[in-house]
């Protein structure tokens, strides 16, 4: 592998930054994401829980500058519309973190998987 393609994998972005050799900003890119730092309750549907249906919803966002959703689009399915229907309406609730490119803050989609696993055992009564 020549260097010229190893250093456009980013492999080395941040040991070039830190030595000046490339703009900080360059180094803080990052794709739009949820932003984990807040709730995001996963809810499960009534009829899902009851069903005892289980999968992962995978959903993109498209994250505005200011973090809020602007759309929300079905990627792939659980297998149960009851979870599908209610990640993408849990998803216009969450915050997300815009994506920064060459240290701007951008619009763009993120990639959001919603897990819907029931627990290994009812809790038990108190």
């Amino acid at each position: 592998m020549s260097i010229r393609n190893f250093l456009i994998g980013g492999a080395l972005s941040g040991a070039l930054a830190a030595a000046g050799a490339v703009s900080p900003a360059l180094a803080q890119d990052r794709d739009a994401q949820l932003d984990l730092s807040k709730p995001h309750p996963i809810v499960y549907p009534r009829l899902a829980w009851t069903d005892r249906d289980e999968g992962t919803v995978i959903i993109n966002v498209y994250v505005r500058t200011s973090g809020k959703p602007e759309q929300v689009k079905l990627v792939k399915s659980s297998g149960h519309g009851e979870l599908d229907t209610a990640a993408l309406q849990q998803a216009w609730n969450w915050h997300y973190l815009p994506a920064i490119r060459n240290g701007e803050t951008v619009e763009d989609w993120a990639a959001v998987r919603v897990p819907y696993t029931m627990p290994a055992a009812a809790p038990a009564a108190q």
